[in-house]
């Protein structure tokens, strides 16, 4: 394991061997955010692409945040012992400077927009983006558990290059739920994908566009924009990221695609190399869109909510947010 602003080790190890190398080293250097002199990064293995999915084994997480804490370290855990053989990258604020730079030299505006923006949130946001468009492999956030090998999140299909969950799904309900934008939502807290992919660069570009557009709308700076929940959510979050996707689906269809097409889906469903997984995929546990409030056979993961920045004021989690929390048992 090499460390630096960016903190890589091959996922071989065993739960109790992930835990001590999480706190020994991570605390010591990813997570207190040391000023990144020299970027070191380890050796990735060869991408073991086969017929089913060309998506390389790698995993990446990001942490902008406080140091981690036990339940971030069992999550990791989760994903290191499922995927024996995946290499595991958690990129720190420096670290993913380091990425940008590294990789979008040719790409000045999204380049420029990722270091001059300053907000952490848009920032985590975008930054999974960009490392998926660059590297490819799984990204999730660090308060996401593996349930099932990503072997299993593909299934029999074939030519997978993109595996994305849904996270909300109106169905007949007669009103969105709280905080939803749209009838269906994608997950972005988790998302398998190739490397290069057409979607996945559309998103980069659209993310740059609307941090930008953002910007205007509040007379600031990129690095002065100051986004209040909705802003988030339609610029770099899960509202943004549906948009892109269903707009790319319907691009290579040549027909409209949205959440008609996708409403009420209890298995996966393969839109081209693209396969959307059902509501419990990504979100058992969640209370609306049908999902299972404990884990079943077609849980690949499971989103602990654990994030302060969605909490409302007075300290006091939704009502939606604390079902969200409660570990799902497996």
């Amino acid at each position: 394991m090499l460390l630096s602003g960016i903190v890589s080790r091959p996922l071989l190890a065993s739960i109790v061997l992930a835990l001590f190398l999480i706190y020994t080293f991570l605390s010591n250097i990813g997570i207190k955010h040391r000023s990144l002199h020299t970027q070191t990064t380890a050796t990735l293995p060869s991408a073991n692409l086969t017929e089913s999915s060309g998506i390389p084994p790698y995993i990446w997480e990001i942490n902008f945040g406080p140091p981690l804490n036990e339940d971030n370290a069992n999550s990791i855990a989760s994903w290191i012992t499922k995927n024996p053989g995946y290499s595991f990258t958690l990129l720190t604020n420096e670290g993913g400077d380091a990425f940008v730079q590294s990789h979008y030299g040719s790409k000045p505006f999204i380049r420029d927009t990722y270091l001059e923006l300053k907000n952490p949130i848009l920032r985590s946001d975008f930054l999974r983006y960009l490392i998926l468009a660059a590297e490819g492999g799984i990204y999730t956030d660090i308060d996401v558990d593996a349930v099932q090998p990503f072997s299993r999140w593909i299934g029999d299909h074939t030519k997978v290059n993109a595996v994305i969950g849904i996270e909300y799904d109106q169905r007949s309900d007669p009103e969105l739920a709280r905080g939803m934008f749209l009838p269906m939502q994608l997950c972005q807290w988790t998302i398998a994908m190739n490397a290069h992919h057409p979607l996945i660069v559309k998103m980069t570009e659209a993310v740059a566009q609307a941090i930008h557009d953002l910007a205007n709308t509040q007379g600031s700076s990129v690095a002065k924009v100051m986004p209040e929940k909705a802003d988030v959510l339609l610029t770099t979050g899960p509202a943004k990221w549906s948009e892109v996707v269903f707009q790319y689906l319907s691009s290579i269809t040549h027909s409209k695609v949205d959440h008609q097409n996708l409403t009420g889906i209890k298995q996966p469903r393969q839109v081209g190399d693209i396969l959307i997984l059902p509501i419990d995929g990504f979100a058992t546990g969640v209370p609306h869109s049908g999902a299972s409030r404990k884990v079943t056979a077609n849980t690949m993961i499971v989103h602990r909510f654990h994030g302060t920045w969605k909490q409302d004021p007075g300290n006091e989690k939704s009502p939606d947010q604390k079902v969200q929390s409660e570990r799902v048992p497996e």
